[in-house]
């Protein structure tokens, strides 16, 4: 055991490391990586029972106490229980912890067994790879931490506005009055970690986005770990050390690597030769000698040719450079920890025996319709139980809750994921689909879809939902099959994710949206550029299994699979029969990887209609939906060079199997060698975004410093340097206003430098970026937002700054019950005129609005001014 212990000493090994990259950041570090440390340790136990396998789900571990916790605190603040304080916090945690530990023993099970020394050397070689993780983004933010640019005032406005609230939900920066109506739960899961070790948002955010890379590749390696233990199990004879191989090229693909653009369009990339050639030969169109640009591999399609069809198809490497702490990447550690609880779920004998005993009762014969269904309804209950009952399946119906107020796209997505690992269990177990379980189960569907779409009101779609758990469930008596089962199963996925959400749905207006269909598709050869490569791992891997591991080869016969144990089931049909045949990890995979190029295809044919229009109506769909098929491909892609690579030196081992073996080397070998596509993406990219790479270029966490430092184009002028007094009062607010009071500030454009106050602060202005509140208030209540909310709100301000009406100005601040009024050179550019002799007159009227309230900051000229009647 004393020799186990010193394996801990082993994550220690990164602190010196951290001082020579980080200097006087190191304090931030470390506190920062312990409390993510504590949030794992203590929710180990709940990890362990959910992953038995390996490290007892020690990196798991992390992303389930994160969900929990701020999950927990989440829904008391918005119920008005739990003031969003740091002791609060504190012992929120510890409580929801000591709970955990304490569950049903689950402290003394993960202790008390003798694997317990070798647990301890496998978590001290997880945290050793997380905190290298850590510390190496840690570092990359280092050398770039400025909090500008892209999205970033919108995500630490949202940190800033969470850390100065008392409850939840928290108040809309950019429209006072209101509270934030946008999927916010990622930025306020960070705020959560945050405001437990004390460190404001300007810094936080810069470790948020190093966790957020942290977490991809560790999680990334955790999950593929995880569907390699469940191979295992099938067939033992596979090398130990292929959960840490799989686990850690998986990590590299999902969190460091991107598409395969700039292969064929960086600078001196290998395929560049071949884009010239194919554009000269008037085989694709585009320009082949276009200085590449990091962000074009993400701007391709509709960009490069130039077409009124422009979208978005961003990757995590990408996110990470960039450093926007947005919905789609805070939610991956998330969804990571999702794919890993399929792995279990897939296997999980609880939902196997449930959809065996649907079809063993379907075969008994009763003899009165009374006995029929009565015993029928005791066993729909037992099914029920099995599902709602199951860690496994909370586990999971708790991140999708996440999704719906962190990511919806990934709710969606997820669901239906979890929809088609669910019939696969159910195919597998029951064995048949009855051709009178289509109809009902589409029935079923219906129902679910009709409730969704439907009902607007939260409490009334939570009871409709409801009502269709039992009504699905029900039919599985009367028409019980692999679908219908599924179907019932499904509702209940959605009803639990709905009432875990409805305090925040309460609150919240849904964003209007409907559905179109693609009138312009993307070219085959632009699909390819991007997505080649890794469908083509994919479908190699299924190519794979249907041919050289395919069930009673001779190949699969040296696997020693056991068969699987409803394989005795007579009457199972067709495709039941055929999916027995492979171990449940490689199916699972296989669903991957299928739900994978499904989400690359469905932009092609539909998009989700909201406030972007014309050349950029199906941007956000593609965004968003390949966004993730790009992190299901990485996944399955590390799976497959992992697995197809074990095999075949295990068969080339049997000397009599050599030649029958090729196959699946020469699979192996093209997914090696197609890595070098993807890889180009880092090496191309990085520097080119954050510089040299060295420690004498390291500027610290602080993001806001830089702020200062910079030339605004919306101040006509050039002048390096022209915010440091925007900086200066924003440090002043923060240390000097509690509460949040409201502010008044230039409202601008989106993606501009108007707003900043607002952004870090935490203050709610009157109208903030207009594009992002067009957004957020387009709702079936506000379905022209712009015209009823952002435009009266930009005339409102514009008027309080230039009116002569001294009145008309004090009722309209008294309206937005304004404390303090901001006057830079930013507010002086937004409201001015251009003279005859091409000058900008300001027609801010300062010295009325000093006659209305005390000057209590002034530098450079900035000014803010507090109003006494509202102060």
């Amino acid at each position: 055991m004393t020799k186990s212990l010193c394996w801990l000493a082993l994550p220690l090994s990164v602190i010196p490391i951290a001082y020579a990259l980080l200097g006087r950041d190191l304090g931030h570090f470390l506190v920062w990586w312990l409390a993510l440390g504590v949030i794992g340790w203590l929710f180990w136990p709940v990890a362990a029972r959910l992953f038995p396998d390996g490290d007892q789900g020690y990196l798991l571990a992390k992303p389930i106490g994160l969900a929990l916790s701020t999950l927990v605190f989440w829904t008391l603040s918005y119920l008005k229980i739990l003031k969003f304080t740091r002791p609060v916090l504190i012992v929120v945690l510890l409580g929801t912890g000591l709970l955990a530990w304490l569950w049903q023993k689950n402290g003394w099970q993960l202790t008390a067994s003798k694997s317990w020394p070798s647990r301890i050397r496998r978590a001290a070689a997880g945290e050793l790879i997380f905190g290298l993780a850590l510390l190496a983004w840690t570092f990359a933010r280092g050398l770039k931490p400025e909090i500008d640019g892209l999205e970033k005032f919108m995500d630490v406005g949202f940190m800033n506005t969470i850390w100065r609230t008392d409850y939840l939900p928290a108040a809309d920066m950019w429209l006072s009055g209101h509270s934030i109506n946008y999927y916010y739960y990622g930025q306020y899961a960070y705020t959560f970690v945050a405001k437990l070790v004390g460190l404001r948002p300007e810094i936080s955010y810069n470790l948020a986005m190093a966790t957020t890379f942290a977490m991809a590749f560790a999680l990334s390696y955790a999950a593929v770990s995880q569907i390699f233990h469940l191979l295992r199990a099938s067939q033992p004879k596979m090398p130990r050390a292929l959960p840490a191989v799989g686990g850690l090229l998986a990590g590299g693909l999902v969190s460091l690597t991107g598409n395969s653009h700039a292969f064929f369009y960086a600078d001196k990339g290998p395929g560049q030769r071949i884009i010239d050639s194919l554009v000269n030969n008037n085989v694709i169109s585009g320009l082949a000698d276009k200085m590449f640009w990091f962000a074009d591999s993400t701007r391709f399609i509709g960009y490069n040719p130039d077409t009124g069809d422009k979208t978005i198809h961003e990757f995590p490497f990408y996110s990470f450079l960039v450093a926007d702490l947005h919905a789609h990447v805070v939610n991956l550690a998330f969804v990571l920890l999702l794919v890993a609880l399929l792995a279990r779920l897939v296997a999980d004998h609880r939902l196997v025996g449930a959809a065996e005993n649907l079809r063993i009762h379907q075969q008994q014969d009763f003899s009165s319709d009374r006995d029929w269904h009565r015993s029928g309804l005791s066993e729909t209950f037992k099914r029920f139980k099995a599902l709602a009952a199951n860690g496994k399946v909370l586990m999971i119906l708790i991140l999708l809750s996440i999704a719906m107020m962190g990511n919806y796209w990934d709710f969606a997505i997820y669901l239906t994921v979890l929809a088609i690992v669910l019939f696969l269990i159910n195919i597998r177990s029951f064995g048949t689909i009855r051709a009178a379980g289509i109809p009902v189960f589409l029935v079923q569907c219906a129902l679910l879809l009709l409730v969704y779409l439907g009902t607007g009101n939260p409490i009334v779609t939570l009871v409709l939902l409801l009502l269709a758990v039992l009504v699905n469930h029900y039919l599985t008596l009367v028409f019980g099959d692999a679908l219908t089962l599924t179907g019932a199963q499904i509702s209940w996925a959605m009803f639990l994710p709905h009432l875990l959400t409805l305090p925040f749905s309460l609150g919240f207006e849904s964003i209007a949206k409907s559905l179109a269909l693609t009138v312009s598709s993307t070219p085959l050869w632009q699909l390819l550029i991007l997505w080649g490569p890794h469908v083509l791992a994919a479908l190699l891997f299924i190519v794979f299994l249907l041919t050289a591991a395919r069930p009673g080869s001779r190949l699969s016969r040296l696997s020693q699979q056991p068969p699987d144990r409803s394989g005795q089931n007579l009457s199972a049909g067709r495709l039941a029969r055929f999916i027995r045949g492979y171990s449940t990890a490689d199916l699972l995979m296989v669903v991957l990887a299928i739900c994978a190029i499904g989400l690359l295809i469905v932009p092609e044919l539909i998009y989700v209609v909201d406030i972007y229009s014309g050349d950029y109506k199906r941007a956000n769909t593609m965004f968003k939906f390949t966004y993730q098929a790009f992190v299901l491909l990485s996944l399955v892609w590390g799976y497959a060079v992992v697995r197809v690579g074990a095999a075949w030196i295990r068969w080339q081992a049997k000397l009599s199997t050599r030649l029958l073996a090729w196959p699946a080397g020469l699979i192996f070998i093209v997914l090696v060698v197609a890595l070098v596509l993807p890889a180009w993406y880092p090496a191309a990219a990085t520097t080119q975004w954050l510089g040299d790479i060295s420690v004498a270029r390291y500027q610290g966490l602080d993001g806001l410093v830089q702020f200062g430092q910079k030339n605004s184009d919306k101040i006509e002028e050039y002048a390096l340097g022209e915010l440091a007094p925007d900086l200066a009062a924003i440090n002043w607010l923060n240390q000097n206003v509690e509460g949040q009071p409201v502010i008044l500030e230039a409202a601008g454009e989106s993606y501009t430098d108007y707003c900043r106050i607002s952004a870090f602060t935490g203050l709610p202005t009157v109208m903030g970026w207009e594009t992002h509140e067009w957004l957020w208030r387009t709702s079936k209540s506000t379905p022209e937002a712009y015209g009823s909310v952002v435009w009266p709100r930009q005339e409102d301000v514009r008027l309080m700054y230039t009116t002569s009406d001294q009145t008309q100005r004090i009722q309209l601040l008294d309206q937005y019950d304004i404390t303090y009024i901001i006057i830079g050179d930013l507010e002086r550019a937004k409201y001015s005129e251009t003279l005859e002799d091409g000058t900008k007159h300001s027609l801010v009227q300062e010295d009325l609005l000093l006659e209305l309230g005390d000057k209590v900051f002034e530098q450079d000229g900035f000014l803010i001014i507090q109003l006494p009647f509202n102060g």
